[in-house]
């Protein structure tokens, strides 16, 4: 068993004996083709990078578009709701059926309560507000005109 391991000592030490630093030509050739890797890989990455801002470029300009149409379909719907009752919920959880402006009530209108069962007011409304002339339903059944702010 000694034997064994003094015959493979003797051949690992002849192989470390056959090798040799490189000299400089050979370092010279090695850094040369490190060198020319680390540019195909530095290049291949910068077109990588090109390939991504175009695809976004190319998302940014879609997100855009759809954003016009989005703002366009909007305002037709803002400028319909101002010509046409529409139905809302106004912050007291009371509901509002009529006229609006910039979605807010504007214009003749009438509030109920949340089941939209009693009356709470009904007539001209400016920028969410009682405005103008109308009537305002009492708890007790009783109706009050109402003329101003």
């Amino acid at each position: 068993m000694m034997e064994e391991l003094r015959r493979r000592l003797e051949q690992l030490e002849g192989q470390l004996a056959d090798l040799t630093l490189p000299d400089a030509a050979s370092s010279s050739a090695f850094t040369d083709v490190a060198e020319r890797e680390i540019r195909m890989q530095a290049e291949q990455h910068m077109r990588t990078q090109a390939r991504l801002v175009e695809m976004l470029t190319r998302q940014l300009e879609q997100a855009e578009q759809r954003n016009r149409q989005l703002e366009a379909e909007l305002a037709q719907l803002r400028a319909a709701s101002e010509r046409q009752p529409v139905e809302l919920i106004l912050d007291d959880g009371s509901k509002y059926y009529g006229r609006v402006k910039n979605g807010r009530p504007h214009g003749p209108g009438k509030q109920t309560d949340m089941d939209g069962q009693k009356k709470i007011y009904e007539g001209q409304w400016a920028v969410e507000k009682y405005e103008g002339v109308g009537v305002c339903y009492h708890e007790n059944g009783k109706t009050k005109k109402y003329d101003g702010q």
